[in-house]
């Protein structure tokens, strides 16, 4: 009788720190509620947004001084390896990656930059200056319909990857752990 050998053992391993963790699903709900509650609690909405500014201020500060894996550096680091990224995701050859691939750290990128534009301009719709000036307004509606198709790619970008790597990618953005053969 032929054996087959067990699958070698996978570890897990921490790849997400929590402040990290803490910042997205923060984002997260207080993105959807402000969008939510856009038309219908507009104190409740301007609060959010402070929210969302302040909560990328934190994010600011710890991709400066948090562990390796939070810094702004590794997410640059990663995103300059985009073209080579790509041209191995199209012969279905792009490796597996501990925190962010090129890609997702582009994403992230993307994101925080949209995120700091929409609560600039929100800000901005309650200043003396824009005070019925359609000026902001016309930034801030698109900026928000960027991020709703930013989201959407994330989210097609998240299950890809799982899939990809075979892991629940979702999971380690709740736990902070990956696993790694």
């Amino acid at each position: 009788m032929i054996r087959s050998h067990p699958p070698a053992p996978t570890r897990r391993v921490k790849a997400i720190d929590l402040p990290v963790r803490l910042f997205h699903w923060l984002m997260v709900l207080s993105f959807s509620l402000a969008y939510l509650l856009a038309d219908s609690n507009r104190d409740l909405h301007q609060w959010l947004g402070y929210g969302l500014a302040v909560l990328l201020a934190l994010r600011l500060v710890w991709g400066l001084l948090g562990s390796r894996n939070a810094r702004f550096a590794m997410l640059f680091n990663s995103v300059r390896s985009l073209p080579r990224y790509l041209r191995q995701m199209m012969r279905r050859d792009e490796g597996y990656s501990l925190t962010y691939n090129p890609l997702g750290a582009l994403m992230i990128v993307l994101m925080l930059l949209t995120l700091a534009g929409i609560a600039l301009t929100g800000h901005l719709l309650t200043t003396d200056a824009y005070w019925g000036d359609d000026t902001m307004s016309d930034l801030h509606t698109p900026l928000i319909n960027g991020m709703l198709a930013w989201i959407a790619l994330h989210l097609f970008g998240v299950l890809y990857a799982s899939l990809r790597q075979r892991q629940n990618l979702a999971r380690a953005m709740v736990d902070g752990y990956k696993r790694v053969d």
